[in-house]
């Protein structure tokens, strides 16, 4: 790597150790001899941090202090640290008992985002630290005891699987305000560990059956005698490990399905200088049986026992090489078969002897050798490696070989090389497709109330990458917003925000760190332009720009980018890009971004409103204020027209923090804000913050029609949480405001006040005041005004609805339709798409309606309008119940319940509470029935809504009848249409009429004695309702002729009974011909009237 002078924020594993036990004999000793002690100790300690590849930071008394991960980072940074400071303490034990003195040590190692930059020369740069993270390893180092290796909760996390620890400890360190977490390490795990992960959850294999085929045909022939080599490619964990288990897992399902043995033996290449031949140890020792707590007598006996089993009389020739792998001291007569060997000759025996003793062994059971991580082979490993793959080509053996797909890795360099000489399968895995990412969260986090958003969050944070998703859920299982409870896994539903997992960094800060200076500053300098970004406007400010196409080729060829079009890049990860940008200090990121912006002004200056947004951004990153200010205002206007509320709102609050009401200019600017602000607000449902901004509105309001304009905001947001009378409460301050001024400039109070009114029932006055209005603005020509008439035209159709108008109803929603589409008006449309609903479920076109509703829906979501989502999700929802679709129509409703309680729609909730209540009394369940529909008789009746109060009773009186209580519901229904008369209420008027007519029929025929008289007084309310039977909808003069019908029948008089039910079947047959035949129909047919039709039906046929 070339080393720059570069100062970078990364993350960093901080060693402190210091020397103890001394100063209880130092006296003894004269100042050299002391000196000559200390440097003595301080020499094996910093063998141990060169060993594992560390960074000495400084001596300073009897303390040193080393670094892993500053300058040039490594994955396994941790693991490094802790290995050097067990070889420290160690050493130092060494050294006491040469000595014959007491001399012990004692390490803190933490982990944590550190300060790194260069001191001294450019010539003789030597990094250093700081930063919290340094201070805390060093009172981590206080507190541990003599020969005790301590380390931070930070530590733990990461390398737990690694090293056994102790139970946690607490201790506040000086200058801190809370407890921190350590453990003390006690020793390194032997045996298989498992590093990666997720403890509890189990990753299923996704998105590899064509390469998991491939490799279970391999073993299929390893049964039949045949060997073959495979090289598995891939990037650090995009699964080539979780690939090669899934084959240890199906390959002894084989081997016990042919009843034969197979031996697995897996070795891995260490990224430590400890050892060559690494891998081939391991695969050693497995053969041998040597467990890595044998001494070496047992070492040795195993070594040689096996050795003989699989070699014979070649033993003694093959022994002495095997034995030097371990480093093991030979007795004579096989040292001199070592004593008088050139290295040369030495290595060729050593290769010779690891390949006799892995074929011979193939030879007595199919076997899989495995190797894995041979990016990081040693050359003595790559040789040996060589030699067997050139010298044992028909090895009976399945070979896997695993690697980083990096070129310039001597590995891969050999594997090229060795293309036309050795046959082998390649198999290159690449990231997984979002689908297929998505697939394995999904079954990684079947976990109850986890929101979709934050699986999609995961999913797209980890690009494709399992191990990347893994560490990400670990990340919020550290936080608890994954938890075990009892056996499962349960989410909370706190918010989390990512950062990423120090796994994950590792791996990047390791990559990054081999790059040259060059590829790592062009790399720094996309990471601030963004995930994804342009050239020409990395071209604007790059110092490489003359050079730009070469060093981007580059990073395409190491994976960091890509590009469809050679204009536009973006980062493979999203996480890669974040560990980059978050590595560059304040003052060249808020230089970067200065450049950045600069460079997109002077590029597009015919085209900045596509980079508002943009340009905020880097002006606010780079703290230019006054720039970021005039970019927010701009992208949030930007972000209002499309309806990106959320967006919206980070713009605007940034702009109220950053301008204060110091001026008038300011002023103005202050008062806009917070308007738009609180109008989101009260769109999205956030009432309170609404309230709050609107009375700050008011106190720095100084013009009449501002303040007017703030009363009607503040009326309308307590409407829409159906508090109506502090709405007329705002709106009548609004028109003693606009007293003096002219009945065009009251309109829009005016237009308040009537939806209140016909929001309680008040539907007289409502219907006076919008006809009062439309005289005003007959004929509009500016926008604005044509706003208001759409609007008049919206609400008398909904009053026209009502009253039974339906005709007018239905014009009246068309005219308003048709200035919103003039206006492209998308929140309008949506109101009508959702109002008009009505008109097509009275001709039983339901398919219609629910595609108005969905267009409605559709809208709603985009614009963010939580209380128009619910109203169209709630009607949604009452068109399924129409239909008979009840589980789909609960599905709504409840989600209609869910929303309403984000914004506090109290009237919403009385909505959803009758629309349950009906759907449990047509199934059958009373009670559940009566618990919903008087849960919303009380939110109607407290609100003062009228006409929905009466409508619920309605529902109850007749849950009354079919419980039975036939007297009492006729009663009720007497009473309600009364109320129906007085509310102006057609269908709520025939509906009571009818129902009387169905409680006479059912208390007849209960009540024999009574059943002429029952009968009779049933049959002259339906001749009545038939008399204007013209006016109704299908389905109710359905329900009119099928009871006609059925008193008729009961009074005998059948021949008029079977003229009613004929024409009640054809109505029938016509409500059915607007509905897909099959499924659909027999839905509908399920709908309790039409049951009890079919029921009368089968009757009258069999007599």
């Amino acid at each position: 790597m070339e080393k720059g002078v570069e100062t970078r924020i990364k993350p960093c594993v901080i060693l402190f150790a210091e020397i103890t036990q001394i100063d209880t004999w130092k006296n003894e000793l004269d100042t050299e001899g002391y000196v000559e002690l200390l440097k003595s100790v301080f020499d094996k300690l910093d063998e141990a941090v060169r060993l594992y590849e560390g960074n000495i930071d400084k001596h300073e008394g009897r303390v040193l202090m080393a670094t892993f991960g500053v300058p040039v980072a490594h994955e396994e940074d941790p693991e490094r640290a802790i290995k050097s400071g067990l070889l420290m303490i160690n050493q130092v034990a060494k050294i006491a008992q040469k000595i014959k003195k007491p001399l012990g040590l004692r390490i803190g190692i933490n982990l944590g985002r550190v300060y790194a930059t260069p001191v001294g020369s450019r010539i003789k740069a030597e990094y250093t630290v700081m930063g919290d993270a340094v201070n805390f390893a060093a009172r981590i180092m206080d507190y541990a005891k003599d020969n005790e290796l301590l380390v931070s909760d930070e530590v733990y996390q990461v390398i737990r699987p690694v090293f056994e620890f102790s139970a946690p400890m607490k201790f506040l360190p000086q200058g801190a305000r809370e407890e921190i977490t350590i453990y003390k390490v006690i020793r390194q795990r032997t045996g298989f560990v498992k590093r990666r992960g997720i403890e509890g959850l189990q990753a299923p294999l996704v998105g590899r059956n064509k390469e998991l085929f491939i490799l279970t045909g391999f073993i299929e022939e390893l049964f039949n005698g045949k060997g073959n080599i495979v090289e598995i490619l891939g990037e650090a964990g995009v699964g080539k490990s979780r690939l090669v288990e899934e084959l240890f897992t199906r390959s002894l399902s084989m081997a016990l399905e042919k009843v034969k043995n197979l031996n697995w033996c897996i070795g891995r290449c260490s990224p430590y200088r400890e050892s060559l031949y690494f891998p081939f140890i391991e695969i050693i020792r497995q053969i041998c049986e040597i467990g890595l707590e044998d001494s070496e007598m047992t070492t040795v006996a195993k070594l040689l026992s096996t050795v003989e089993r699989l070699t014979g009389e070649m033993a003694e020739d093959i022994f002495p090489y095997i034995a030097e792998l371990f480093n093991i001291k030979l007795v004579a007569k096989y040292e001199e078969k070592l004593k008088y060997l050139k290295p040369e000759e030495l290595k060729l025996q050593i290769f010779n002897a690891i390949s006799v003793i892995l074929e011979n062994y193939a030879k007595i059971n199919p076997t899989v050798y495995c190797i894995d991580d041979l990016y990081l082979a040693d050359e003595s490993t790559l040789e040996a490696l060589k030699f067997l793959l050139q010298t044992r080509r028909d090895l009976k053996a399945l070979l896997i070989l695993i690697s980083r797909p990096e070129r310039d890795k001597p590995f891969w360099q050999m594997m090229e090389k060795l293309k036309d000489e050795i046959k082998f399968e390649e198999l290159h895995l690449k990231p997984l497709e979002r689908e297929e990412i998505l697939e394995l969260s999904k079954k990684l986090l079947a976990i109850p109330r986890l929101s979709q958003d934050l699986i999609n969050k995961i999913v797209d944070e980890s690009g494709g990458n399992p191990f990347f998703l893994e560490e990400l859920i670990k990340l919020l299982i550290s936080r608890g917003v994954i938890y075990r409870q009892g056996d499962e896994w349960v989410a909370s539903s706190e918010e989390v925000k990512f950062d990423i997992p120090y796994t994950i960094e590792g791996i990047i800060q390791a990559s990054f760190d081999t790059l040259n200076q060059e590829l790592r500053e062009l790399l720094t300098e996309m990471a601030v332009l963004g995930r994804t970004f342009n050239k020409k406007i990395l071209q604007g400010f790059t110092r490489f720009w003359d050079r730009l196409d070469e060093l981007i080729g580059k990073l395409i060829e190491l994976g960091y980018i890509y590009t469809n079009n050679n204009q536009d890049f973006a980062f493979y990860h999203a996480l890669v890009r974040e560990s980059i940008y978050k590595s560059v200090p304040t003052k060249r990121l808020k230089e970067l971004h200065l450049a950045i912006a600069k460079s997109i002004e002077s590029l597009f200056t015919g085209r900045l409103g596509e980079f508002y947004d943009t340009l905020f951004e880097h002006y606010s990153r780079a703290e230019n204020k006054e720039k970021a200010v005039e970019y927010a205002l701009k992208a949030g206007e930007n972000a209002l027209k499309h309806y990106a509320n959320m967006e919206a709102i980070s713009y605007y609050l940034y702009v109220l923090k950053e301008v204060k009401p110091d001026t008038e200019e300011n002023k103005r600017i202050v008062f806009n804000t917070m308007k738009k602000l609180a109008n989101i607000y009260s769109t999205i449902g956030n009432s309170d913050d609404a309230f709050e901004l609107y009375e700050q509105c008011l106190k720095i309001a100084s013009d009449t029609m501002d303040k007017v304009e703030i009363l009607n905001s503040i009326a309308d947001t307590y409407q829409r949480i159906s508090n109506y009378d502090k709405a007329l409460e705002f709106y009548n301050q609004s028109l003693k405001m606009l007293f003096d001024s002219s009945e065009e400039e009251k309109i829009d109070t005016w237009l308040g006040i009537a939806w209140v009114y016909y929001l309680k029932g008040l539907l007289k006055e409502s219907r006076e005041l919008l006809e009062q209005i439309l005289k005003l603005i007959k004929d509009p020509v500016d926008m604005e005004t044509r706003k208001k008439l759409a609007r008049v035209y919206n609400q008398l159709g909904s009053i026209y609805s009502h009253t039974g108008e339906y005709e007018k109803s239905f014009d009246a929603y068309n005219r308003a339709l048709k200035i919103y589409e003039i206006l492209d008006d998308m929140v309008g449309k949506g109101v009508i798409y959702n109002n008009i609903c009505g008109h097509y479920t009275r001709q039983g076109d339901y398919y219609k309606a629910l595609e108005c509703l969905n267009k409605s829906l559709e809208i709603d979501i985009k614009t963010g309008n939580l209380l128009a989502r619910a109203i169209a999700t709630y009607n949604i929802g009452d068109t399924y119940y129409q239909l008979g679709e009840f589980e789909k129509a609960l599905e709504k409703f409840n989600e209609y319940l869910e929303i309403n309680a984000r914004i506090n729609n109290v009237l919403g909730n009385g909505y959803g509470n009758l629309g349950l209540g009906k759907i449990y009394l047509e199934k059958g369940e009373f009670k559940k029935a009566e618990e919903h529909l008087k849960r919303a008789q009380e939110i109607f009746t407290k609100l003062g809504s009228l006409i929905m109060a009466n409508s619920v009773m309605l529902s109850i009186a007749e849950l009354e009848l079919e419980k039975g209580n036939y007297e009492g519901a006729y009663n009720m229904f007497e009473e309600l249409e009364l109320r129906c008369e007085e509310l102006l209420d057609p269908d709520g008027k025939i509906s009571c009429e009818i129902n009387k007519a169905r409680a006479k029929i059912r208390q007849g025929l209960k009540e024999k004695k009574l059943i002429i008289t029952q009968l009779y007084g049933g049959l002259e309310i339906l001749k009545k309702l038939y008399e204007s039977i013209d006016k109704y909808d299908n389905e109710t003069k359905f329900i009119i002729n099928f009871y006609l019908a059925q008193v008729n029948y009961y009074l005998t008089k059948i021949n008029e009974a079977r003229g009613y039910l004929n024409t009640a079947q054809n109505l029938l047959q016509d409500i059915l011909n607007k509905l897909p035949e099959g499924e659909p129909r027999r839905i509908f047919l399920g709908r309790r009237i039409f049951r009890e039709f079919s029921e009368f039906k089968n009757l009258v046929k069999l007599e």
